[in-house]
């Protein structure tokens, strides 16, 4: 079995550049919706709804949504090892918000559901 026919077994389809440009938008997101390190992340958890920044569509959100709830599973089946190294620190810093504790991933994740929700509601009530 070759590449192309291991591919159309597994339903898979050659990368594009509309993948890549897809890929940097989520990026983009990412950077600009979790910011820089904890602090930010807490104050994003604390506010009423996350900062939206502008210039994202609520797809870009649902497409980060997939990418961190994908990240969750994986680590969920398997945590980092010592083979992460530093990285592993940082999986594991609990970013405290009130009563509650979420990894890294964890509010990576919330802040993107907390900023879906309210791109949605301000959608409904249009």
């Amino acid at each position: 079995m070759d590449e192309q026919e291991f591919d159309a077994w597994q339903g898979l389809r050659p990368f594009r550049t509309s993948d890549m440009k897809q890929f940097e938008r989520v990026a983009a997101l990412a950077g600009k919706l979790w910011g820089a390190g904890t602090e930010h992340m807490q104050r994003q958890l604390l506010a009423p709804h996350p900062e939206i920044p502008a210039g994202f569509s609520l797809d870009d959100f649902r497409n980060l949504q997939r990418q961190s709830e994908a990240l969750l599973v994986a680590l969920e089946r398997k945590p980092p090892g010592l083979q992460w190294g530093s990285l592993r620190f940082t999986m594991n810093t609990k970013i405290q918000v009130g009563s509650q504790a979420f990894t890294y991933p964890e509010a990576c994740y919330e802040i993107v559901r907390r900023a879906i929700d309210f791109l949605e509601r301000g959608r409904n009530s249009k």
